[in-house]
């Protein structure tokens, strides 16, 4: 796949008020695009799906969309980007360029598990008391 930048991402409004919720940098979010060993890139499109497996070398050339999520553990959490890919023509060269439809966050998988993260007793099957309207 090929490596993104700041010149080959367009980050869309959403996507970008999300990251400001969260304290989400562009360089978070390029980080999470390009380091794929750090986690499941998946194209959603099922007809992609397919066409990359049958011939992965052409991964980098087919327009597809793609949840990346990376591991941040220094701040507890994982990144999760879903973006689309697009080829285009720029200056005699073909170019693969990234837009970035929407990010979140998760607590790391460590986080999940801790003790403390385990629910407490909670009487949630239990009835609610009824209301009453006066």
């Amino acid at each position: 796949m090929a490596t993104f930048t700041k010149r080959t991402v367009t980050i869309q409004p959403q996507a970008r008020l999300c990251m400001q919720k969260l304290g989400i940098s562009e360089d978070d979010v390029l980080t999470a695009i390009n380091e794929w060993e750090s986690g499941e890139v998946d194209a959603t499109d099922p007809q992609t799906a397919q066409t990359l497996a049958a011939y992965p070398e052409t991964e980098a050339e087919i327009p597809a969309f793609y949840d990346s999520e990376r591991d941040f553990p220094e701040r507890n959490e994982i990144i999760n980007v879903k973006y689309s890919t697009s080829i285009r023509q720029h200056r005699g060269k073909t170019r693969i360029f990234a837009i970035v439809h929407w990010v979140c966050v998760r607590p790391s998988l460590a986080d999940l598990f801790s003790p403390e993260a385990q629910p407490r007793d909670i009487d949630w099957l239990q009835p609610k008391p009824k209301r009453t309207i006066q």
